[in-house]
């Protein structure tokens, strides 16, 4: 068929995307991908997240007991993110992801599911009505109202949108 191992694994679980208005759940994973991992060219990669380290506003601040737990136990993975679409670690444990291993979530076919809960739940459910820009705005600082705006990222997510808004064929890719 052509596909990689990531376009038929997003083809199974971009149906489990909740979306509301003109987004394509697959155009959605597809674009976080690129963006994150030259569509999993780099997805084996392991970033390590500043703002989530010692010290930061994020790991002292009073919603951290989590972030500050898991440091204790894996130390600074707890602050990383894994696979081709980098969820957090600790976003992981927020969405159940109970193996606790950070390494395992460097497998795409691990880490999907518990990226498909993140955004549902902190994203998708919370801004029904988001646009893409606000979407990769959350999607790389975890809200699209706060005062973090990753300009370089939304530009780079949008593009990465408009791309595979054109290149897929939705029924192939989104299984219906």
């Amino acid at each position: 068929t052509g596909k990689s191992m990531i376009d038929e694994l997003i083809a199974d679980h971009a149906p489990r995307l909740i979306v509301t208005g003109t987004f394509n759940p697959a155009v959605l994973l597809h674009a976080i991908a690129e963006v994150e991992s030259g569509h999993g060219d780099y997805g084996q990669a392991i970033r390590h997240e500043g703002s989530y380290c010692y010290g930061s506003i994020l790991y002292k601040g009073p919603n951290g007991a989590e972030l500050r737990a898991a440091t204790q136990r894996w130390g600074c993975l707890a602050h990383c993110s894994f696979s081709s679409f980098q969820i957090m670690h600790i976003a992981a444990l927020e969405c159940g992801y109970d193996d606790g291993d950070p390494i395992a979530l460097r497998n795409d076919f691990v880490a999907l599911p518990y990226v498909i809960r993140y955004i549902n739940r902190r994203i998708l459910a919370k801004h029904p009505r988001i646009t893409v820009e606000a979407f990769a705005d959350a999607y790389n600082s975890g809200r699209p109202d706060d005062d973090i705006v990753p300009h370089e990222y939304i530009a780079k997510f949008v593009k990465a949108y408009a791309k595979w808004t054109m290149a897929i064929d939705p029924p192939g890719v989104l299984g219906t």
